[in-house]
């Protein structure tokens, strides 16, 4: 389970992607703390941020989010490939690249609000996630929300930095709504 560590659950939200944020997501994604864990490692131009900002603005098949700390933005979440014949889709996050300011713990409770939207506001199922196989913090982390190896993809993505291996997971709905409280009770004061 979750470590303990107490949050204000009111102090925390996503609110959806909007013009305003394109900017801000640039400045994360091109950051060495997030791009060292992306498939491309490599700096986006403004000129394709924007290509793909505008697509997924209108794109069906995916939902994006700014995770907010008392109104103020630090993480992305991103839903992608949602199938709703299948209710499934697939989701990726990243805490804001100023990490040295963010509370040690934020990624849980970023996890947990991203889940809970997933499965409370969408006819969601599955949860399918991918994580490269050095990323075993993050890996540790789903496991602790309940999320479970379905594969491993050996040699799967090849970067200028090396080949590595991609961990496939999931979350159902319903071992969420088994574990959802007590996971709340350890990330969140009952004040």
């Amino acid at each position: 389970m979750v470590t303990r560590i107490l949050f204000s659950y009111p102090d925390y939200s996503l609110t959806a992607l909007d013009d305003q944020d394109k900017d801000l997501i640039l400045r994360w994604r091109n950051s060495e703390s997030i791009r060292h864990y992306m498939y491309d490692t490599r700096m986006i131009t403004p000129e394709e941020h924007d290509k793909w900002f505008r697509k997924e603005l209108n794109n069906e098949k995916s939902r994006h989010f700014i995770f907010r700390e008392k109104g103020r933005p630090v993480g992305f979440v991103s839903f992608t490939d949602i199938n709703d014949r299948d209710r499934r889709c697939s989701w990726a996050f990243n805490l804001s690249d100023e990490r040295e300011s963010l509370q040690k713990g934020l990624g849980a409770v970023m996890e947990y609000f991203a889940i809970e939207h997933v499965f409370e506001k969408m006819s969601i199922e599955k949860l399918c996630c991918e994580v490269l196989d050095f990323n075993t913090a993050v890996v540790r982390l789903h496991q602790r929300f309940g999320f479970n190896k379905e594969g491993f993809l050996q040699k799967h993505i090849h970067r200028n930095d090396g080949v590595f291996g991609v961990v496939v997971m999931a979350l159902f709905r319903e071992d969420w709504i088994v574990m959802r409280g007590d996971i709340a009770k350890t990330l969140f004061s009952a004040s």
